[in-house]
């Protein structure tokens, strides 16, 4: 009876010492020959994925919109994408007094610049061929048309373009190298 008590009753205690990498990464050291070596070693690490970079127009449904006022912006949507085949979108939004903002690159897994997290999204924007405009689509927050201005393929960045990624991961590495000791 005292075993079975013991089992259900009786909580276990676990002490530890925790030896993390970020404990040491202000004593690790990496010099540039160090960082060049990294690179050479692993320059698949650093690849860059896929990038696109958009110009988008809509319009946001105002608080607390009727469904007559969305379809209302849905028709001036409409229109703006009707203008946009022939004129460009840029041009299109300009002369029905919308904004037109561009996004800047981003890649398939990064949020949307201004706009946030909408997975669907990037991936309609990355099957879209450049130059291109994508259909109406709708949010949360209302209806957009995006045009892909430009599309950069994966590629492996120079060592000056991934310098400061590659010393962050060296250190990152030779920190977790003195916690694996320690700990050892």
């Amino acid at each position: 009876i005292k075993a079975a008590y013991e089992k259900q009753k009786v909580q276990p205690r676990v002490a530890y010492i925790a030896f993390t990498p970020d404990i040491y990464k202000n004593s690790v050291t990496a010099t540039d020959a160090d960082i060049q070596a990294y690179y050479e070693k692993a320059k698949e690490n650093f690849k860059i994925p896929p990038q696109v970079n958009t110009i988008y127009a809509g319009i946001e449904y105002k608080e607390g919109s009727t469904e007559e006022e969305k379809n209302a912006v849905k028709e001036k949507v409409k229109q703006l994408g009707t203008l946009a085949r022939t004129k460009g979108l840029a041009l299109a939004a300009e002369e029905l007094s919308l904004e037109a903002k561009e996004t800047g690159f981003f890649g398939l897994d990064d949020p949307i610049p201004t706009m946030g997290w909408l997975p669907q999204l990037s991936n309609l924007l990355f099957d879209t061929e450049k130059g291109s405009l994508s259909q109406i689509i709708q949010t949360t927050r209302g209806l957009y048309i995006f045009e892909i201005k430009d599309k950069k393929e994966s590629y492996i960045p120079t060592f000056e373009e991934a310098k400061d990624k590659v010393k962050d991961a060296l250190i990152n590495e030779k920190a977790r190298e003195i916690a694996r000791k320690n700990a050892e």
